[in-house]
């Protein structure tokens, strides 16, 4: 048996939230920084242990701490800001 390539993942998730929280976990991007909108409501309220939000007061505020705490820790991570149409 071989081994599996990286960034296969072996479970199947049943929904794209709980993909989400796979590949965000699997990739460390535990904290999510952001400035939500309603559209953004249902993916942080479940929100699954060892991942936290921190909320920004305006998009570019999260995107900023995002970077900065980035640097910091050397690592990549996320941050979620509202779409608009």
């Amino acid at each position: 048996m071989s081994a599996q390539p990286a960034g296969v993942f072996r479970t199947v998730s049943s929904t794209v939230h709980e993909a989400t929280y796979e590949v965000l976990r699997s990739l460390g991007m535990t904290p999510i920084f952001g400035n939500p909108g309603s559209n953004e409501l249902p993916f942080i309220n479940q929100l699954p242990s060892g991942f936290r939000y921190i909320l920004a007061l305006h998009e570019g505020a999260g995107l900023a701490i995002a970077d900065g705490y980035s640097q910091s820790h050397g690592h990549a991570y996320t941050s979620g800001c509202m779409q608009i149409d």
